[in-house]
């Protein structure tokens, strides 16, 4: 019978691993040894430009402080409340022009302008910003001034008419749809 050790090819693998085992701990401590480096190096090297965007900073705050004391200017704040107290007023005019208060004050100038040639009977807002006027006219030339001037001054637009019938007087009964104008 043969008899075969085993014992020696135990030790030479128990060698083999305990130099792979060491050969790889080398390997894994050169490599972290050079991420390490690497990481060490850029820091290194940005290390300037931190330092760089650091003093700009530093006068960007100083220059953002100057401002802010001019900005802090009594005379500068007084004049901003004035000038919000004209810019609501002006709002305010501007949204009351299309009232109607403003709209029949523009219609009575239109009357106005002539001697009895011209006399509004009723004037109404059927819808808002639209006014219906119905009056009395001496003749047709007394009307087309009344549609010449409501076209040339642009405080309405014709929207309807003239449309005019003759009177018992001989005189005209007309009926205009007057548009008020955007305010600008």
């Amino acid at each position: 019978m043969i008899r075969i050790n085993l014992l020696p090819r135990a030790q030479r693998r128990r060698r083999l691993r305990l130099r792979s085992g060491t050969v790889l701990a080398g390997a894994m401590l050169l490599g972290w040894a050079a991420v390490i480096g690497t990481g060490y190096a850029w820091i290194a090297s940005h290390g300037a430009r931190a330092a760089e965007l650091r003093a700009s900073a530093a006068e960007v705050t100083a220059a953002t402080r100057r401002l802010e004391k001019k900005r802090d200017n009594p005379a500068l704040a007084e004049r901003q409340r004035v000038l919000r107290i004209r810019q609501e007023a002006l709002a305010r005019l501007q949204e009351a022009r299309g009232a109607p208060a403003a709209a029949l004050a523009e219609l009575a100038a239109l009357f106005e302008r002539q001697d009895a040639a011209l006399r509004p009977l009723e004037a109404h807002a059927a819808v808002l910003g639209v006014w219906r006027v119905e009056g009395l006219a001496r003749d047709v030339a007394a009307l087309t001034d009344l549609v010449a001037r409501v076209r040339r001054e642009a405080k309405f637009h014709l929207s309807y008419g003239p449309e005019y019938a003759r009177a018992p007087d001989d005189g005209l009964r007309f009926r205009l749809d007057l548009e008020a104008a955007a305010s600008e």
